[in-house]
Formats: structure tokens, C-alpha cells, sequence
């Protein structure tokens, strides 16, 4: 299964002497799957108005890799990285490398030894 990686703020601005001040979110789901904001806010017992998908210059200046291969781990930042519910029974899973031609094979258990996930209920 493709695991697609997204990156969450709990604001929209895109200024960016704010990013220290905004709380970061990385979400795994099954790259099949759309995130469901209403489920989100729930597993981050946040209001749903205060959560959007970072833009693509926000996602570049946070998180130094492009739209569309944003790895779940690895990042400069210590950002929490919740995975949708469905992920765990999984044997393996392939996710972005922070290269736009390349997906890196690993078993769940080896994500979750990288990454220290959550587990929630976030896709439909």
C-alpha cells in the first residue's frame, strides 16, 4: 500500500516568522484515501477551522522536500506524525523518500521505529 504524507498546520497564514509559533502535524494515510478534517480534529482535540493542509511553499520552507514526497520521518523538525488506523495491520507499506521518483519499501514495524507514530481513525 502507498502511504501518502501530508503535512498539517493549525493556521493558514504564510508568513513565515510564524512557523515557530504554529503547531505542525504530519498525517499518513493510504495514498487511496482522502483525509477527513472532521476526524482530524477530533484525534488532535482541535477545532477543525484552525487545521489546513500546508501550502506548497509552506510544505518546501518547513519541511525541506516538495509536495508529493514528503517522507513521514526524517525531518528537521520534531513533528508529530499520526497514521491513519487501516496503516498498522499492514505487513508493509511504501512511503515518499523526498525524491519525486523514488518510494522507499519498509514494514510497519520498521516505520513505526522511524517515525513513532499515532494511530487514529483520519481517512475515508
Amino acid at each position: 500500500m502507498l502511504l501518502k504524507t501530508i503535512l498539517i498546520t493549525n493556521n493558514t497564514t504564510e508568513d513565515s516568522d510564524q512557523y515557530r509559533n504554529t503547531r505542525l502535524f504530519l498525517i499518513g494515510i493510504p495514498a487511496s484515501k482522502k483525509l477527513d478534517f472532521r476526524k482530524l480534529s477530533k484525534a488532535l482535540k482541535l477545532p477543525r477551522s484552525t487545521l489546513s493542509m500546508a501550502t506548497y511553499s509552506q510544505v518546501e520552507d518547513i519541511s525541506g522536500f516538495s509536495v508529493g514526497s514528503i517522507p513521514p520521518f526524517g525531518h528537521p523538525k520534531n513533528i508529530p506524525v499520526i497514521l491513519d488506523n487501516s496503516l498498522e495491520a499492514l505487513n508493509e507499506v511504501w512511503c515518499g523518500t523526498g525524491k519525486t521518483t523514488e518510494s522507499l519499501r519498509l514494514t510497519v514495524s520498521e516505520l513505526k521505529e522511524l517515525c513513532t507514530p499515532t494511530f487514529a481513525d483520519l481517512a475515508i
